[in-house]
C-alpha cells in the first residue's frame, strides 16, 4: 500500500448550493475556473432501475440511456483544482427536480442516500432547478471550454446525467451521438477508473483511494461533494505516481471504450 500523503491544500467545508445561492456560487466558480481548470465531479441519482443483460458495449450504452432518460439527478459535486493539485473549493449542488415520494427510483438506493445525509424534502422545496443550472453552467466557463479538464471515477453515468441536464434533452439514441455531445460540453475529460484499470488497480473509489494512500478529508461517501474531492485527490496522486500516462486516457470512459476509441 502506498504511503499516505497529506493534501496540498484543503477546503474547510463543502459549499452546499440551493436555489437561494446558486447564482452567487456560479459567479464564484466563474472567477476561479481560469486558474483552477481541473473539475472533478461526482453525482448522486436514484440508483439503477433497468438492468443490463450483457457486458457488450452496445448493451451498456442502451441501459445507460434508458436509466438516465427515466431518472432524475439528485446531487452534483464539483471540485476545482489547478495543475499542481491545489484545491480552490468543493461544491455540492442539490437539485429540486427529483421527488422521492413519486418519481421512479431504486428504493434501496434512496434509503442509502438518506442514511448518508441527503434531505430529499429540503431539496424538493429549496433545491436548484436543473434548467437554471444548465444556463449558468454554460455561461460560467464550466461547460464547452477546451481549457477545462473534467475528471470522474467510473464516470459514464455522471457524465450522462450532465449531458442530459445541459442539453435539456434525452440522451442520443446512439453512442456516437452521445460522444459528440460529450466532446461539445466536455472537450477534455478523464475517467480515473480507466487509469486504474490500465495500471492494474481494481475496485471502487474508496478502495482505490486506500491503495493510493489518499484520505477522505471532508464529508462522507455517497455525498457528491465529498466524493468529487476524493476523486480529485486520487487523480492527482495517480498522476504523481506516473500511472499509465494521463493523456492517453483523455476522452475515454470506462465501459464504453469501444466508442471512444472509434473517434
Amino acid at each position: 500500500m502506498a504511503v499516505p500523503i497529506e493534501p496540498k491544500q484543503r477546503p474547510s467545508k463543502v459549499r452546499s448550493v440551493y436555489k437561494h445561492n446558486l447564482e452567487e456560487e456560479m459567479i464564484r466558480i466563474s472567477h476561479l475556473i481560469d486558474d483552477f481548470p481541473f473539475v472533478s465531479m461526482d453525482t448522486e441519482f436514484p440508483g439503477v432501475v433497468h438492468a443490463r443483460t450483457s457486458r457488450a458495449a452496445d448493451e451498456c450504452y442502451r441501459i445507460l440511456k434508458k436509466n438516465v432518460d427515466d431518472l432524475k439527478l439528485i446531487q452534483l459535486g464539483l471540485t476545482l483544482s489547478d495543475a499542481s493539485g491545489r484545491v480552490a473549493g468543493v461544491w455540492e449542488f442539490n437539485f429540486a427536480d427529483f421527488d422521492a415520494a413519486s418519481d421512479l427510483q431504486s428504493a434501496p438506493s434512496i434509503d442509502l442516500l438518506r442514511r448518508h445525509g441527503i434531505d430529499f424534502e429540503r431539496n424538493l422545496a429549496e433545491g436548484v432547478e436543473a434548467v437554471r443550472f444548465a444556463e449558468l453552467a454554460m455561461s460560467s466557463g464550466l461547460a464547452c471550454n477546451g481549457d477545462v479538464t473534467w475528471i470522474a471515477f467510473h464516470g459514464s453515468y455522471d457524465f450522462a446525467y450532465l449531458v442530459k441536464v445541459l442539453s435539456q434533452r434525452r440522451l442520443p439514441e446512439e453512442p456516437e451521438g452521445f460522444f459528440e455531445a460529450m466532446r461539445a460540453f466536455f472537450p477534455r475529460f478523464v475517467d480515473v477508473k480507466r487509469m486504474c484499470f490500465d495500471g492494474g488497480v481494481h475496485g471502487g473509489l474508496d478502495r482505490v483511494a486506500d491503495a493510493a494512500g489518499v484520505r477522505r478529508t471532508v464529508g462522507g461517501k455517497h455525498q457528491a461533494g465529498s466524493d468529487s474531492l476524493l476523486t480529485s485527490d486520487v487523480y492527482w496522486r495517480l498522476s504523481e505516481m506516473c500511472f499509465p500516462a494521463v493523456d492517453r486516457h483523455v476522452g475515454v470512459l470506462f465501459g464504453l471504450e469501444k466508442f471512444c476509441y472509434s473517434y
